[in-house]
């Protein structure tokens, strides 16, 4: 389970949503499906982008950089603004993406890197610590999922 720097890459090595590795994207984008919103615009790095334009049919993508190791080649902060606000200006003009479907179930699988750290989070209602570094948390309220994830990654 990996899932490089969502939400706290010091604190978390990897994060799960029902089998599948949890990017901030997806995350983010589950919650704007619980109040029935849509991603229409993602601008970021080449993998962002990409995990979006797979996600989400119809979104519209802006790369603003690529990563090459421990650095990043990125485009002209003034080229930046002017593809995002064209990009978001079609999107907003065009017909909109659906926003994603909310599964019935959720199981949040969430591995720290320290050990110390999962157990301390193991102890929040209805996780289990299932290894030394992993905590597991099952609910069918997406928003239960969401308040488990800012309570982890705010107390570190």
């Amino acid at each position: 389970m990996r899932s490089p720097h969502t939400i706290n890459g010091r604190l978390f090595a990897g994060i799960e949503l029902n089998g599948e590795t949890a990017s901030e994207l997806r995350l983010y984008a589950l919650a704007a499906a619980t109040v029935d919103v849509p991603v229409i615009a993602v601008t970021g790095d080449s993998t962002v982008c990409a995990e979006a334009e797979k996600l989400i049919p119809g979104v519209m993508t802006v790369h603003t950089l690529s990563g090459h190791g421990p650095s990043v080649r990125s485009i002209a902060p003034s080229s930046s603004v002017q593809l995002i606000e064209e990009a978001v200006c079609r999107a907003v003009a065009s017909d909109r993406p659906l926003p994603l479907a909310l599964p019935d179930h959720f199981k949040l699988n969430v591995e720290f890197r320290h050990g110390a750290e999962a157990y301390a989070r193991s102890f929040y209602p209805g996780a289990k610590l299932i290894s030394d570094t992993e905590v597991e948390l099952e609910s069918d309220d997406y928003l239960a999922i969401l308040t488990f994830l800012r309570f982890a990654s705010k107390y570190s």
